[in-house]
C-alpha cells in the first residue's frame, strides 16, 4: 500500500503463552504489527485470559531489557477480573480502563468464571 500503510489480516499474530509474567495458567495473545518491521513506538496486544489464569506481576523500568519500558493502557473489552497495582487489588469489568505508569507494579487475573479479554496499549519509553 501507499505511504507504509499497512493492513494485518484477522488470524495472524495468536500466540498461547504460558505463565506470562510469572502469572498462573496460559495466556492467548494477539499481537498486532509485531514483526511486520515497523519501528515500535507502540506495542497492541489482546489478551484472552480464560478463568483462573492470569499475567504475573510485574514491573517496567528504563533501561530494563528483559521486561522494557513502558507506560500500558489496559481496556477490559469484555468480563471480569482482578488487576493488581502496585499495593492495591481492583476489580475490573468491561468497560473499565487503567493506565499503568511505567515503574508502577502490575498484572491482571481472570477471577470470574468467564474468559477475559483485554486490549493492551503499550508505549515505549
Amino acid at each position: 500500500m501507499d505511504n507504509n500503510i499497512e493492513i494485518e489480516k484477522g488470524g495472524e499474530g495468536l500466540v498461547r503463552h504460558e505463565h506470562v509474567y510469572g502469572g498462573k495458567g496460559a495466556i492467548d495473545i494477539r499481537f498486532f504489527f509485531r514483526a511486520a518491521g515497523h519501528p515500535q513506538p507502540a506495542l497492541l496486544m489482546i489478551y484472552n485470559i480464560p478463568p483462573g489464569a492470569s499475567e504475573g506481576v510485574h514491573t517496567h523500568r528504563p533501561g530494563d531489557t528483559q521486561v522494557g519500558s513502558f507506560d500500558e493502557f489496559y481496556y477490559i473489552l469484555e468480563g471480569a477480573g482482578e488487576m493488581q497495582v502496585a499495593a492495591e487489588t481492583l476489580a475490573v469489568k468491561a468497560g473499565d480502563h487503567v493506565f499503568m505508569p511505567n515503574g508502577v507494579a502490575h498484572g491482571i487475573e481472570n477471577t470470574s468464571t468467564t474468559p477475559l479479554r483485554v486490549y493492551i496499549v503499550a508505549v515505549k519509553r
